[in-house]
């Protein structure tokens, strides 16, 4: 019997985790992989717990986006965090699947949003994914899902003034 599509991914994802190890890569806005443990419900995976300062699980991307008045509220947090982690997935090229709100966490100090982890959809399902070993190759593909992510985010988050605002400054010159 063949796998599931899920567990081909989970098992691509594994991979690409032991990938970035062996780079060395830093673990800023990813969290580290530590292993599986079994559970009542079979096999689990340990990863990082993303943890706001002051102590709660941190929020998705997605509920600071899903409003106007929530990205306006963390404007500058939320803008300065997004241009680092496009800085960092590309510094340290670390190619994901698909960018997708949901599954990046916005982790919270003192002062507002401070650093984005991406928490799925790491690796790169390519037949011969020569953009594991290629740091050029690596960095047009992010730059690419990037790209998409910015657009799917302006697609599905439409009524948000405040979104759009910030990804358009982004591109002025």
């Amino acid at each position: 019997m063949g796998r599931s599509r899920n567990e081909k991914e989970g098992l691509r994802e594994k991979a690409y985790y032991r990938h970035l190890a062996k780079r060395g890569i830093r673990w800023d806005m990813l969290p580290r992989y530590h292993g599986e443990v079994e559970t009542n419900l079979g096999p689990g995976s340990v990863f990082d717990l993303i943890l706001d300062e002051e102590g709660s699980p941190s929020k998705n991307l997605e509920y600071y986006i899903s409003s106007s008045e929530k990205t306006e509220e963390h404007y500058e947090g939320l803008s300065t965090a997004l241009l680092a982690l496009k800085e960092y997935l590309l510094g340290q090229r670390i190619i994901t699947m698909t960018l997708k709100p949901k599954n990046i966490l916005c982790q919270k100090d003192r002062s507002g949003i401070s650093r984005l982890f991406v928490i799925d959809n790491i690796g790169n399902s390519d037949f011969i994914p020569i953009c594991n070993y290629s740091a050029y190759l690596a960095r047009k593909k992010i730059s690419r899902k990037w790209a998409d992510f910015e657009k799917k985010m302006l697609g599905a988050f439409k009524e948000n003034g405040a979104l759009r605002r910030m990804i358009d400054t982004w591109h002025r010159p």
